[in-house]
């Protein structure tokens, strides 16, 4: 696993990369879409939340698949997408858990997720029951739900390429994007 941080001040994130209309369309294509504590469509200003912090630090997590042995078997379509599953929620948590400890050593900082919300243990969110969210103090937001462009933050900020598998390969590293939002300076 390869860890990069990037520091951004968050008004010049926004400005360049963000497109709150064109990533917030490829939401709304997402099944999560209105289902979701985490995902739009929103009930605040998300601009609101993030002209909050002056400092932006995003933090992405490479995993190599290649080296992984089971990425030989991948041809068949339904165990890699089981394997690229398994490895996309086991970096999460420990990915979660780091974003989560950087929020609370650093006081009034927001963590952004890579990826929607797994706080609800049967996986059903209660917005999908159009109820309240049984744990709002647990709801961190993804970067892309605000509308940022993963692709261009991973490129040019972190210096990762995206890849994608297809039916016939996995990709050979699976990447996850997050961020800390805060007012302070060094994390």
């Amino acid at each position: 696993m390869t860890y990069k941080t990037a520091f951004i001040s968050v008004k010049e994130y926004i400005e360049n990369y963000r497109d709150a209309e064109k990533f917030i369309a490829l939401c709304e294509k997402c099944n999560r879409y209105n289902l979701c504590w985490a995902c739009p469509p929103f009930d605040f200003d998300p601009l609101s939340i993030l002209l909050q912090h002056q400092n932006a630090y995003i933090i992405g997590i490479q995993v190599i698949i290649e080296n992984n042995p089971k990425r030989k078997n991948s041809k068949d379509k339904i165990f890699a997408n089981q394997l690229i599953h398994d490895i996309f929620v086991k970096t999460r948590a420990s990915f979660d858990k780091r974003l989560l400890t950087l929020e609370k050593e650093n006081f009034g900082s927001r963590a952004f997720f890579a990826g929607s919300c797994f706080n609800c243990s049967d996986g059903e969110c209660a917005r999908s029951l159009k109820l309240p969210c049984i744990q709002p103090d647990k709801v961190r937001y993804s970067l892309e739900a605000f509308g940022f462009d993963i692709t261009k933050t991973a490129s040019e900020l972190l210096h990762f390429e995206l890849q994608w598998g297809n039916e016939k390969e996995l990709p050979e590293y699976l990447t996850l994007v997050g961020g800390l939002f805060t007012n302070q300076q060094g994390i």
